[in-house]
């Protein structure tokens, strides 16, 4: 009975704690496949504050674009992706979603102008874009990921 139950507190330790987290070089390789050909993976460094806990990855896109990948800590898996420096010239899919290219296309039928972010946020569902106006004005452009149809259009002072 002692020999079983000591056996046992090493492999309730591990159950405790969770899963383990994923090596950074891991992360980076996670971040690289997904990224393809379109970039290169740069740094990758841990993330942990009140709005996410995730493996950050910065690529440089080849067009001269940078974009952010926030991968989950234990699995690797996207939780977001986001970008403010274009060009947003290149094309991303994460399984289970549209395309970058295709929702970038959806969102300027909704408004012609220049992206000057866009986000796609996994536990929320939702790409989300801001598209300036050749007359200045900033719109929000919220899409369903799944199958790309507008769930909002609002003009917005400034990005929220």
């Amino acid at each position: 009975m002692r020999t079983t139950f000591a056996a046992l507190i090493p492999a309730l330790a591990l159950v405790a704690c969770g899963p383990a987290d994923l090596p950074q070089a891991e992360a980076k390789t996670k971040a690289q496949a997904l990224v393809g050909a379109a970039g290169t993976v740069g740094s990758v460094e841990r993330v942990r504050d009140a709005k996410i806990d995730a493996w950050k990855a910065v690529a440089a896109m080849s067009g001269g674009g940078q974009l952010e990948l926030f991968l989950s800590p234990t699995t690797g898996d996207v939780l977001v992706l986001e970008s403010e420096k274009g060009p947003f010239d290149y094309d991303l899919t994460v399984a289970g979603y549209i395309s970058f290219a295709r929702a970038r296309s959806l969102a300027f039928e909704q408004q012609v102008g220049a992206i000057e972010f866009w986000e796609l946020n996994v536990d929320e569902k939702l790409y989300e874009f801001y598209v300036r106006a050749s007359d200045q004005k900033l719109w929000e452009i919220k899409l369903s990921p799944t199958d790309g149809k507008l769930l909002s259009k609002e003009e917005k002072a400034m990005r929220d």
